[in-house]
């Protein structure tokens, strides 16, 4: 009898473990198959940059991050992502100065650029409109899920 529980336990560990496999397979051709979001994002606050970083990547963005500037830029000359997470206040030179040039940049003017600043002025907003940002979020104002959310959707051309 002792036999026959051991040979049960075994037949059932084995049924529990193909489907867990069977899971990660769908799992696994379900990711391998949707196209990663590539995102550059330039923050300057390297505690915020590493926690965006880690939170995009989690939600299956491939990323590349800058904390100044120049750097911006040098990445863009190899990079060409589908989206621009940039903030305005930066070493180098400013957010304003990196989205007159990415604009100027047949190669890049039609990157959708997400500004995220601290600077709420209506000024502010009104001025990165009008240089094509597509959206200006307020960093305070919106949560990792949030900014992660909105890059999809403006990625996706407003579709999620």
């Amino acid at each position: 009898m002792d036999e026959e529980k051991k040979i049960e336990a075994i037949v059932k560990e084995d049924i529990v473990f193909r489907d867990m496999l069977a899971a990660k397979k769908s799992v696994t051709n379900i990711t391998a198959t949707e196209e990663k979001i590539s995102v550059l994002l330039v923050e300057d606050d390297k505690f915020l940059r590493e926690l965006l970083v880690r939170k995009l990547i989690s939600d299956g963005f491939d990323v590349r991050n800058a904390g100044d500037g120049k750097s911006a830029l040098l990445v863009l000359a190899e990079f060409k992502p589908k989206i621009i997470l940039l903030d305005l206040i930066l070493p180098e030179a400013d957010g304003f100065v990196i989205l007159a040039q990415i604009k100027r940049d047949p190669t890049l003017s039609n990157i959708p650029v997400i500004i995220l600043s601290n600077l709420g002025q209506k000024e502010d907003l009104e001025k990165a409109t009008a240089m094509g940002a597509k959206d200006f979020m307020i960093k305070s104002n919106f949560t990792l899920d949030e900014i992660s959310a909105k890059a999809r959707l403006i990625a996706n051309g407003g579709k999620n």
